[in-house]
């Protein structure tokens, strides 16, 4: 049972935990011998159609990487190997939403739908009290019938739902290496982020949109209701410094408080750019957010026209980079592993705000 979770109790005794880890053992293999072994998982499976295939991995991937537990139950594999393993993990599920997006036609939207659908049964269960109410519910409990027709409806208005997104929001998904944004050439763009801290892959982010426009505002947009364990204003230093390293010198960081749209028509933005590491992990959120850049100019006005997001799929390399990991690196004393996901050079910077009792064990190359 326990390997088939991989998940333990906690009255569970040592010698099962170690059991668990060793059967979990090879996600944290060096990233060449992983991949090996990803590999043998798909032969293993090649009977499957590929994209199902991918879907499906790619969720149970995601689901070990959205756990609040360690991967990992005896102190030494959560030392030695826990963010080895988790950054294995992340790539490969990265690699393979990529591949179904690509597959499907239709960018990491369509495949963010076909995941919705593959969890159809359980989703309109939990759609049937929703929509109907209380008396519904009891209904279903009562009527299996009632059941199968509230999901056929739940169904049916899903696909309805899912079809008008897709030929809404297919468009809005640029996948790496960002091909489809040579249309969209020149003037001004905005890419919008916590930036709680700013990583490799918000540099790399950067790095691609200054390419395609004249300037790059890298806006730190802040939530009054939230702390940060930093401010706005360190934050903006530190991609400023950033930027300029890299050779960006287009790239202007601000801090921003309030609607980001209304921003965007202060400097005349074309369009709003956000990065997407995961549309199972980030896609709720970021719909969310774009709705609100559509509605806001008209309902809360001034009347402007609607500002469009676009989003950017995260560059193999760096989807399994987060701020939330550097940050959970640098509290655990893990300078290595943090200094990995920033850019070579930063991470005594970084660790002087986020960890300033760890920053004197930062080496200055890292």
């Amino acid at each position: 049972d326990r390997t088939k979770s991989h998940a333990c109790l906690p009255d569970d005794p040592p010698d099962c935990r170690l059991f668990v880890d060793l059967d979990m053992a090879v996600l944290s293999r060096a990233p060449a011998a992983y991949d090996a072994y990803a590999a043998q998982v798909r032969a293993e499976y090649s009977h499957v159609w590929a994209p199902l295939y991918w879907l499906s991995r790619a969720r149970f991937l995601e689901g070990v990487c959205a756990r609040d537990a360690p991967i990992y139950h005896t102190e030494g594999f959560k030392q030695d190997r826990e963010h080895k393993a988790r950054a294995n993990v992340a790539r490969e599920a990265a690699a393979l939403r990529s591949k179904l997006a690509a597959a499907l036609g239709g960018g990491a939207a369509v495949a963010a739908m076909v995941t919705f659908a593959g969890d159809m049964p359980s989703a309109c269960s939990a759609l049937i009290p929703t929509l109907a109410g209380p008396a519904a519910e009891a209904g279903t409990r009562a009527s299996g019938g009632a059941v199968v027709s509230w999901a056929r409806c739940a169904s049916a208005l899903t696909a309805a739902g899912c079809a008008l997104h897709w030929l809404i929001a297919r468009r809005s998904f640029h996948p790496f290496p960002y091909a489809s944004l040579l249309p969209h050439r020149g003037g001004v763009a905005i890419l919008a982020a916590s930036f709680n801290p700013p990583h490799s892959g918000h540099l790399a982010l950067l790095a691609a949109l200054s390419q395609h426009h004249e300037a790059v505002y890298a806006v730190v947009s802040t939530n009054p209701t939230k702390r940060y364990a930093a401010s706005g204003e360190e934050r903006r230093d530190l991609i400023g410094v950033m930027a300029a390293a890299a050779g960006l010198p287009n790239v202007k960081p601000v801090v921003v408080t309030g609607y980001v749209w209304r921003f965007a028509h202060e400097v005349g933005a074309r369009c709003l750019y956000r990065g997407v590491r995961s549309w199972q992990a980030d896609g709720p959120a970021e719909r969310t957010l774009e709705v609100l850049n559509l509605v806001g100019p008209v309902a809360l006005g001034p009347l402007k026209r609607p500002v469009p997001t676009r989003f950017l799929g995260a560059d193999p390399r760096y989807a399994h980079i987060s701020s939330s990991a550097v940050r959970r690196a640098l509290g655990a004393g893990d300078m290595a592993c943090a200094g990995e996901m920033l850019p070579k050079g930063f991470l005594a910077p970084v660790a002087r705000i986020y960890a300033p009792q760890r920053a004197a064990h930062a080496h200055p190359s890292q």
